[in-house]
């Protein structure tokens, strides 16, 4: 949550899948302000300090950025897909995200990746 906003993952089993931007500065009528789409199964999200930019573990192995200053229209800035390893190079699916600096740290099925983002901005 950052602000009046929480910023929502999920899977396409019960929907859209992505992410979902909510203005809760209502809390008793949370209200459905934006979302991106392009990622089928998240699971992991972490938001910039001042909520313009979110970063999304996706199932497909891929690290999506994503410009969120206009709430009601998130953007794709980037992403990258995070290798596989020897055994299973084609396989990888990201479960966590968390950004320190300009290092996003991906949790995966074989670890954890460093994913430079300093060339991601809007």
């Amino acid at each position: 949550m950052r602000g009046n906003y929480a910023y929502l993952v999920d899977g396409s089993t019960f929907g859209d899948g992505g992410l979902r931007v909510v203005d809760v500065s209502d809390p008793t009528t949370p209200t459905v302000l934006g979302q991106y789409t392009d990622c089928g199964e998240a699971s992991g999200v972490d938001v910039s300090a001042d909520g313009n930019t979110t970063y999304i573990a996706c199932s497909d192995g891929s690290l999506r950025i994503v410009d969120t200053a206009d709430k009601s229209n998130p953007l794709l800035l980037g992403s990258v897909m995070l290798p596989g390893n020897v055994q299973l190079p084609d396989y990888n699916s990201a479960h966590a995200v968390s950004v320190v600096g300009k290092v996003a740290y991906v949790g995966n099925e074989h670890g954890v990746d460093e994913v430079d983002i300093s060339n991601c901005s809007r």
